[in-house]
C-alpha cells in the first residue's frame, strides 16, 4: 500500500506541475495576442493616416486660412473687470447705480452714457453692457451669518 501511495502522490505532483505550466503558457500566451493586437491596431492607424495623408493637410491648411481670416475680420471686443467694496452701507446704491447704466446700455441712449462718463457719444455707442455680481467669501459669509 505504501507504494501505491508513494506513485500517486508523485502522480498528483507532476500533474500539477503540468497544469502550472499549461496555465503559464496560456497566461502568456494571452500578453503576446494583447501585444498583437495592439501592435497591429497601431499599424493600421499608420496606414491609415498614410493612404489619408494628403486630405488632412488639406483640411488643416483650408482650416487654418478660414480661422485665421475670421479671426482678422472679428471686430474687437475690450472687457474690463474691477473688484469694489462699497463700504458705510452704500452697497445698495452700487446695484442701482449699475443697474441704471445697464438699462442706459439696452435703452441706447448714448448722449447720458457720455455724459455720466466724460466720453464721446460715439464712444459711448460702443458699450455693449454693465454687469455686477456679488464677491463673497466663505470667511464673510460665515461672520455675516454669526452677527445676525
Amino acid at each position: 500500500m505504501s507504494d501505491t501511495n508513494k506513485s500517486s502522490e508523485e502522480i498528483d505532483l507532476g500533474q500539477l506541475f503540468v497544469l502550472i505550466g499549461a496555465a503559464f503558457k496560456k497566461i502568456i500566451k494571452g500578453i503576446k495576442n494583447f501585444f498583437k493586437i495592439i501592435f497591429r491596431n497601431i499599424i493600421y492607424f499608420f496606414i491609415f493616416i498614410q493612404s489619408h495623408f494628403i486630405k488632412f493637410v488639406i483640411a488643416g491648411t483650408l482650416g487654418l486660412v478660414i480661422g485665421f481670416l475670421l479671426d482678422i475680420n472679428k471686430p474687437d471686443i475690450y472687457r474690463s473687470t474691477m473688484t469694489v467694496e462699497p463700504n458705510l452701507g452704500s452697497t445698495r446704491q452700487l446695484y442701482s447705480n449699475i443697474q441704471m447704466y445697464g438699462e442706459l446700455v439696452k435703452s441706447g441712449d448714448s448722449l447720458e452714457l457720455a455724459r455720466i462718463f466724460g466720453i464721446k457719444p460715439d464712444e459711448a455707442g460702443t458699450i455693449s453692457g454693465f454687469s455686477v455680481k456679488a464677491l463673497i467669501s466663505r470667511n464673510r459669509m460665515l461672520s455675516a451669518y454669526n452677527r445676525y
